[in-house]
């Protein structure tokens, strides 16, 4: 029966699935859908701030299954290419990194990071983002200079040589982000990646 807005049925034989956000002292819900232009989208459906009931039932028609899957590789496609610049751009052992600024080094220089670990003099906090986090929060580096010299350094003074040399092709991504959508994971659009949903 689809999902109600003001009196009005919409989104006929494209809900794909519902779910619930639960916060504190209230629960927001929800249905993803497919739209008219193609796209797969997570749309509000009711809250328990006020009177505000979910109306959404899951009704999608294999045809809209079929095009939701196509969308949701799209969906994924696009996420795992700002996840993969990312990791592109982050600091990690054996990455080729260039000094953008400081002392010990000339601006421009390039090395090989060799290290990644902390300032021990620095103030640290159990419970807050300053905590160790290997892989995370590491403020210093040591690289090795072409010349076969090592230095060791603020991170935060380089910056990963050539990202791109690091990125999987858009092939790849594309080809993974089929594999995913495979599974159906519709309530995997507009979720807070990291974060539990239902």
């Amino acid at each position: 029966m689809a999902m109600y807005r003001d009196g009005q049925r919409v989104y006929e034989g494209r809900v794909l699935a519902t779910g619930e956000m639960n916060y504190h002292d209230d629960s927001d819900f929800y249905a993803v859908v497919l739209e008219d232009d193609g796209t797969i989208k997570r749309v509000s459906d009711g809250t328990t701030r006020f009177a505000a009931p979910p109306t959404a039932h899951v009704d999608a028609t294999p045809e809209t299954i079929a095009a939701a899957e196509a969308a949701l590789a799209n969906y994924i496609f696009e996420d795992l290419k700002r996840e993969a610049a990312w990791d592109a751009e982050k600091i990690t052992v054996g990455k080729r990194v260039r000094a953008t600024k400081g002392r010990k080094v000339a601006v421009g220089t390039e090395a090989t990071c060799i290290w990644l670990g902390w300032n021990e003099f620095r103030p640290r906090y159990a419970n807050s983002y300053s905590r160790k986090q290997p892989g995370v929060n590491e403020d210093r580096i040591g690289i090795k200079l072409d010349d076969g010299s090592t230095v060791f350094a603020d991170k935060y003074n380089f910056e990963v040589a050539d990202p791109g040399d690091n990125m999987p092709s858009f092939a790849q991504l594309r080809t993974e982000a089929e594999r995913q959508a495979k599974y159906h994971n519709w309530r995997y659009v507009g979720s807070a990646h990291g974060l539990a949903f239902v």
